[in-house]
């Protein structure tokens, strides 16, 4: 599937900067100046910028080498044209070593993100193809080293995840505004990993309800429409789209 094919009214874009060395600083300062250049981007519905753990999944550990953006927009032709020549865009890509965006549309979504769910799913279904999950929390300060205790050991069953192409954890605010996108091969795999009820990552969902560790939550899954760039070198999904 691409945007050329596709009728939704929803489309999110996740990039990811891997700077080079002599821009990092630039890189970070962006998560508060690059703002008041996105705000006002015809649309454009919602835009957050976001650090990233330099671990796998979720990680105490910042990544100072890459961030991330994360757009939704409501027209197809305005998230493909921001991404291939808009001036901002064509910043980024003068200062990084490399840059890698999905491109996607929303097939369920629930919770909200700074008070808002901003992803209006589809009724198309994923069937047997890659899907991305994005899952994001803001932590209560009483709640967070029973949660950073715990998450680990989701982070150690996800390295041997079944079907897992792709993870970064991301994030607005250190330690307390977290949440990881991940890609998977299929519906299936994903559902093995999350939904099994001996799962660290199960075990993990439960102690979060059970004692209100989170303020604010969402889920999201996305039916991948495209990939563009690279990441590390290779795109970890294009071979099975």
């Amino acid at each position: 599937m691409d945007f050329k094919r596709d009728n939704s009214k929803c489309f999110v874009v996740m990039s990811f900067f891997h700077y080079r060395l002599r821009n990092r600083f630039w890189g970070m300062m962006q998560m508060n100046f690059m703002k008041s250049r996105l705000e006002n981007i015809k649309h454009l519905s919602f835009f957050k910028l976001l650090g990233t753990g330099g671990g796998f999944g979720f990680s105490i550990k910042p990544d100072f080498a890459t961030y991330a953006l994360l757009t939704v927009w409501d027209d197809k032709v305005a998230a493909k044209n921001f991404e291939s020549s808009s001036e901002i865009m064509n910043d980024f890509r003068y200062r990084t070593k490399e840059i890698y965006s999905i491109f996607m549309i929303p097939v369920q979504s629930r919770g909200s993100w700074s008070g808002a769910n901003p992803f209006h799913p589809s009724e198309i279904k994923i069937g047997h193809k890659p899907l991305v999950v994005i899952t994001r929390a803001s932590i209560r300060v009483k709640r967070l080293l029973k949660f950073w205790l715990h998450v680990s050991s989701v982070t150690k069953s996800q390295k041997k995840a079944e079907g897992l192409l792709f993870t970064k954890g991301i994030g607005e605010l250190p330690l307390i505004e977290q949440a990881t996108i991940s890609i998977w091969k299929s519906l299936n795999d994903m559902q093995k990993f999350a939904y099994h009820k001996s799962g660290a990552h199960a075990k993990v969902v439960e102690m979060a309800h059970e004692f209100k560790v989170f303020s604010e939550d969402l889920f999201a899954r996305f039916l991948i429409l495209e990939t563009k760039g690279s990441w590390r070198g290779a795109d970890p999904v294009s071979e099975y789209l």
